[in-house]
C-alpha cells in the first residue's frame, strides 16, 4: 500500500512538473472620463470650458466642439497576441456625434499608429483595436475625443482590454 501511494505521488509530481509555466496578464484596465483633460495646441493655456460629473467629461460651451485627450493605461500584449483592443464609452444627443482616436508611442514618443471613428449613437460602447506591430512592450496610448459643443454629448470612460 505504502509503494504504490509513493508511485502515484512521484506520477503525479512529474506531471505537474511537465506543464509549461505560462505569462498571466491583467485583462481590462478602465478608467474614467473625469480623468481626461482640453487638449490644447496655444502656447499659453486657455481656461477650461470643460464639465465633469459622475465620472465623465463634456463639453457645455456653445460654440464649437472641444478636444480632451486621456491617458491610457494597459499592461503589455499577451505573448503571440495579433492586437490590442479599447472600449470607449460615451453619449450623445440625438444628432450629434463625437470622433475619437486611439493613438500609440513608443517610449521614445515616437508615433506608431492611431484609429479613428465617429460615434453617433445616443449611447455608445466602441470596440477598437491596433495591431501589435503598434504596441510595443513599453509603447504608450492616448484617447483623444472632440466632444461636441452644449453639452450635447460626453465621454464616460475607455477600457484597456490585452
Amino acid at each position: 500500500m505504502k509503494l504504490s501511494s509513493i508511485i502515484l505521488s512521484a506520477v503525479l509530481t512529474v506531471a505537474a512538473m511537465a506543464v509549461p509555466a505560462s505569462r498571466v496578464h491583467a485583462a481590462n484596465i478602465t478608467i474614467k472620463g473625469g480623468t481626461c483633460h482640453a487638449l490644447q495646441f496655444l502656447p499659453t493655456p486657455v481656461p477650461e470650458p470643460l464639465h465633469f460629473s459622475s465620472g465623465s467629461i463634456a463639453n457645455p460651451t456653445g460654440d464649437s466642439s472641444y478636444s480632451v485627450v486621456c491617458d491610457v493605461p494597459r499592461e503589455p500584449l499577451a505573448l503571440n497576441a495579433a492586437a490590442g483592443g479599447f472600449y470607449v464609452d460615451g453619449t450623445n444627443f440625438p444628432g450629434q456625434s463625437t470622433t475619437c482616436s486611439i493613438e500609440s508611442f513608443n517610449y521614445n514618443g515616437f508615433f506608431m499608429g492611431l484609429v479613428v471613428f465617429t460615434e453617433s449613437a445616443s449611447t455608445y460602447d466602441h470596440f477598437v483595436s491596433l495591431p501589435a506591430s503598434q504596441l510595443g512592450t513599453w509603447a504608450y496610448v492616448a484617447l483623444n475625443c472632440s466632444l461636441p459643443a452644449n453639452g450635447f454629448g460626453s465621454l464616460i470612460g475607455v477600457t484597456s482590454v490585452q
